[in-house]
C-alpha cells in the first residue's frame, strides 16, 4: 500500500537523518545546530521542529546548502517525497473563514496566503485570538497536512499585535524571510505554547519506555538500559543517538521516537549527583613523567598536546604543560572561552579547540610587543573565523593545518559584502603571520586573498546577497562561462538562467568547476547561489 504524504515526507526526513550523522563532519554540526535550536531540550515536538528547520532550511557548512537540497536527485517528480518537502509552507497561521460544512481554512499572516486543511476536522481550540505555528505540506491539489510539531498559541490580541510587528518587518525590508529557528525563539517557548492533539507527535498511552527501549536494544550487541542510561546522563540525547547510529544497526527511526521522552523522564525522577572536588586535593602530575622538558616549537607542544590526549592524560596537567612550552602564565589557557582583549564581549572559541586560542594568543603577544594592538574589526574577524571553526571542527583543529578551502568557505558566510570586506581585511595580516612565521600550508593565498582570489569572492557574495530570495533547493556544476552554462543529464549542458541584470559584471566571477544553487525549470538552470570551487574540498589523490 503507497504511503500517504505525510508518511512519505518523514521517511525522507529520516533518510536524510542517517546520510547526515553518518558523515562525523556533518554529525558533529548536527549535534552544536541542536543546542542552538532546542537548547538540549527532550522534548519530542521541539525534535522534529528542529530536523525539519536542519534539514529543509539551514545551510550545512559541510556542504553550502541544506541537507534535503544537497542530496536531491538532479531531476524530481512532482509525486517524489523530495518535491514533498521541497514545498512545505512554514507560516504563522490565523483561522479563515471557513464556508459550512467545508473544510479548515488557515491564512498566513507573513504571506497572506490562505490554505486548506485536512486531518484537523472543524478545529474548534482554533478561536480569534489562536495563532497556528508550524509546517505544512500539500497532501493533495490544494489541500495540506500538518507537519509534526505544529503547535497553538492563544492569548487576547496576539493575531493583531502579530500581525502588527510583520508589517512593520516587511516595511523595514520587503525581501525578509520567515525563518524556522526565529519562530522558535519567537512562539515555541512561550508558557501558553500548546499542541494540539490531532497534531502530536505521538502519545506513549502509559505503555512502558523501558519495554519497548528493551525490545529495540535485545537486537543490539553490548547495549541494554543500564549503558542506555548511562549514555543519556553522560552524552545527552544527540551524542548518544549518533553514538548509536555509528556503532551499531539500531532501528534509529524507533529509538529516535522513544528516547526524548525516556530521557524526560529520567531528567524528572533522577537524583542528581553533584561532582565536588575536594580543594584540597593536590594537582594531578603526568602518570608518564614527573618533570617536563621545554617543547623546541610552538608545532612540537601543540604535538605533545594532542598525544598526550589521545593517551587519556589528565586535562588539567596537559594544559599546565602547554603553557610552560609556549611561556604562558599559568591557568591562561584552560578556560572555557577564550576572549581577546578588549570590551570583554568579543567570546572565542571553546577549549576544543586549543590550537587556535593558543595561536591566537601568540598572535596577539607579538603584535604588542611590536605596539601594534589588534584592531577592532580584526578582533571581530578572528571572533568570526573561530565560531565557524568550532562549528565546523568541534574536536579542534591545529591551525597550522587550516587549508585556504576552509578560509574561503569561511568567508562565503559573510552575511552581505560589508561584512566580508571587513573579515577579509581583518584577516589578512593573521593569515599573513600564520604563513611567515608558523609555516601554515596556505601557499600565497594571503596575498591573493587581497587580489584577484579577494575581488571574486567579493563578487559572489554580491550575487548571493542578491539572490537571497531565490529557491537553493538543487544543485549543479558550471561547464562553460560564457553564456553560463551547467552540467545536466547524459554529458549535455543546460543555460543558466534567474542572474540578476544589475550584477551582469559580477558574473564574470562565476568561473568553470564552481557550484550552483537553484532549481531546475524546464530544461534550464534557475541559479539562486554560488559556491567557489576554491571553498570545496580537494578530491582525495588517487
Amino acid at each position: 500500500m503507497a504511503l500517504i504524504p505525510s508518511e512519505q515526507a518523514l521517511s525522507l526526513l529520516n533518510d536524510l537523518e542517517r546520510r547526515v550523522l553518518a558523515d562525523p563532519e556533518a554529525a558533529a554540526e548536527w549535534h552544536l545546530a541542536w543546542q542552538e535550536f532546542g537548547s538540549g531540550t527532550a522534548d519530542p515536538s521541539t525534535w522534529e521542529r528542529f530536523r525539519q528547520w536542519f534539514f529543509i532550511e539551514r545551510p550545512a557548512s559541510r556542504w553550502g546548502a541544506p541537507p534535503l537540497t544537497f542530496f536531491a536527485p538532479q531531476s524530481i517528480d512532482r509525486e517524489s517525497p523530495w518535491h514533498l518537502l521541497m514545498d512545505t509552507f512554514l507560516g504563522i497561521f490565523q483561522r479563515g473563514e471557513t464556508v459550512q460544512e467545508g473544510p479548515l481554512t488557515l491564512q498566513d499572516l507573513w504571506t497572506g496566503r490562505t490554505i486548506l486543511v485536512d486531518g484537523w476536522g472543524s478545529a474548534d481550540w482554533i478561536g480569534e485570538n489562536t495563532l497556528v505555528i508550524g509546517r505544512f505540506l500539500e497532501s493533495s491539489m490544494g489541500r495540506f497536512q500538518a507537519m509534526a510539531g505544529v503547535f497553538a498559541l492563544q492569548a487576547e490580541g496576539l493575531p493583531t499585535a502579530v500581525q502588527a510587528d510583520i508589517q512593520r518587518i516587511h516595511k523595514e525590508n520587503p525581501r525578509s524571510r520567515l525563518s524556522q529557528l526565529e519562530c522558535e525563539r519567537l512562539f515555541a517557548t512561550h508558557p501558553a505554547a500548546s499542541i494540539p492533539e490531532s497534531a502530536q507527535v505521538h502519545q506513549f498511552q502509559n505503555r512502558s519506555l523501558e519495554l519497548a527501549l528493551a525490545q529495540v536494544l535485545a537486537e543490539v550487541p553490548e547495549w541494554d538500559l543500564t549503558r542506555l542510561v548511562q549514555n543519556l546522563e553522560e552524552e545527552g540525547l544527540s551524542d548518544t543517538l549518533a553514538r548509536l547510529a555509528f556503532e551499531t544497526d539500531a532501528d534509529l527511526e524507533t529509538l529516535r521516537r522513544l528516547l526524548p521522552e525516556f530521557q524526560n523522564q529520567l531528567q524528572q525522577f533522577s537524583t542528581a549527583r553533584p561532582r565536588i572536588q575536594s580543594e584540597e586535593a593536590a594537582p594531578e602530575k603526568s602518570p608518564t613523567t614527573e618533570t617536563h622538558s621545554p617543547a623546541a616549537s610552538v608545532e612540537e607542544a601543540l604535538q605533545r598536546f594532542d598525544d598526550g590526549r589521545s593517551q587519556g592524560r589528565s586535562l588539567d596537567a596537559l594544559f599546565r604543560d602547554l603553557e610552560a612550552d609556549l611561556g604562558l602564565e599559568e591557568g591562561s589557557s584552560y578556560t572555557p572561552e577564550l576572549a581577546l582583549e578588549g570590551n570583554g564581549s568579543e567570546k572565542m572559541g571553546p577549549d576544543q579547540l586549543p590550537g587556535f586560542g593558543v595561536f591566537l594568543q601568540t598572535y596577539q603577544w607579538e603584535r604588542e610587543q611590536k605596539n601594534l594592538p589588534l584592531e577592532g574589526r580584526e578582533r571581530r574577524s578572528l571572533q568570526a573565523l573561530g565560531s565557524f571553526l568550532d562549528a565546523t571542527h568541534p574536536q579542534g583543529i591545529n591551525v597550522l593545518n587550516l587549508t585556504a578551502a576552509q578560509v574561503v568557505a569561511f568567508f562565503m558566510t559573510a552575511p552581505d559584502p560589508e561584512s566580508l570586506t571587513e573579515r577579509r581585511h581583518g584577516l589578512a595580516s593573521f593569515l599573513e603571520w600564520l604563513q611567515q612565521e608558523q609555516d601554515a600550508p596556505l601557499g600565497d593565498f594571503a596575498e591573493a586573498l587581497l587580489g584577484d582570489l579577494g575581488h571574486r569572492i567579493l563578487a559572489l557574495v554580491q550575487i548571493n546577497h542578491a539572490l537571497a530570495d531565490q529557491p537553493r533547493q538543487q544543485s549543479a556544476v558550471v561547464v562553460q562561462e560564457q553564456p553560463l552554462a551547467v552540467a545536466a543529464a547524459e554529458g549535455e549542458s543546460a543555460l543558466v538562467e534567474g542572474f540578476p541584470q544589475d550584477l551582469a559584471s559580477q558574473a564574470q566571477a562565476i568561473l568553470r568547476g564552481d557550484h550552483l544553487y537553484g532549481r531546475w525549470n524546464q530544461g534550464r538552470f534557475q541559479i539562486g547561489a554560488v559556491i567557489p570551487k576554491e571553498a570545496l574540498p580537494a578530491a582525495p589523490a588517487g
